[in-house]
């Protein structure tokens, strides 16, 4: 990390920093290649000791390198989807939405607009786009025919659950106006893409019984707002909807209609 700081200091253009990540990527997939076990867990382990402190004292440059280098990671099988997801963010996701003032909003500001991109990237995106200085890109076809091979493990029994846990912290997220609201619009947009891909749906009615519970939790909270409840339900009901009128959604007891 002390490395990834230097090369931010030395005001390369970002095209310059992604080539920099590259090669540190490259050098750690050789290290997960020696290691009996790999890196992965060694890098999760790092995100929920370590990183927690050191994370989010990142600028922005430093994000920019270290979010490439672990795409980079991820293409080369090093480091997986899971890992960044259970690591990196979902922390981001829930301590944002957990925000309660100003200050809180300035310090999560940081690392919540990478970590959202980050996701975008691994689970959403589908086409190479261009490089350009304001986001992480895949440049190339086979690398992201990779990262959507790698994707498939995130849908699987062991995981899927994990991710259906994080889309009630989105909304709590885009209802925390502490944030602003480029940042809240844009969470948004992300859980909406991602209700409505077809290997979430898929996932959702090979698990539906575990799902609806795992959605129906928030809802029984009676501390929550009935402004919140009730965009947790249509969250929900966007999760759930498979467009069949005679497929139930939420339970009775939680189903406003």
């Amino acid at each position: 990390m002390a490395s990834l700081r230097q090369i931010s200091t030395l005001n390369f253009n970002p095209a310059v920093c992604r080539t920099y990540a590259r090669r540190y990527a490259n050098l750690l997939s050789g290290v997960d290649q020696r290691l009996p076990q790999g890196l992965d867990d060694h890098v999760l382990n790092w995100f929920l000791g370590p990183g927690t402190v050191e994370l989010p004292t990142l600028n922005r440059d430093v994000w920019l390198i270290f979010v490439s280098m672990l795409v980079n990671l991820v293409v080369t099988d090093a480091v997986s989807t899971t890992t960044l997801l259970q690591g990196l963010i979902y922390p981001a996701w829930s301590a944002a939405a957990s925000v309660t003032d100003r200050e809180g909003a300035e310090s999560v500001s940081t690392y919540l607009p990478p970590a959202t991109s980050l996701f975008e990237l691994l689970l959403l995106r589908d086409h190479v786009v261009p490089e350009d200085d304001q986001d992480i890109c895949v440049d190339n076809l086979t690398s992201l025919q990779r990262i959507v091979t790698r994707r498939r493990k995130v849908f699987s029994q062991d995981h899927f659950l994990s991710l259906v846990a994080a889309i009630p912290t989105l909304v709590l997220l885009e209802h925390n106006f502490h944030l602003s609201e480029e940042i809240r619009t844009r969470v948004s947009v992300l859980r909406s893409r991602l209700c409505q891909r077809h290997d979430f749906k898929q996932a959702v009615y090979r698990d539906l019984d575990q799902v609806r519970t795992v959605f129906e939790q928030p809802l029984e909270l009676d501390s929550s707002p009935g402004y919140l409840r009730e965009s947790l339900v249509v969250a929900l009901r966007l999760a759930l909807d498979d467009g069949s009128p005679s497929r139930p959604l939420l339970s009775s007891r939680l189903n406003p209609c």
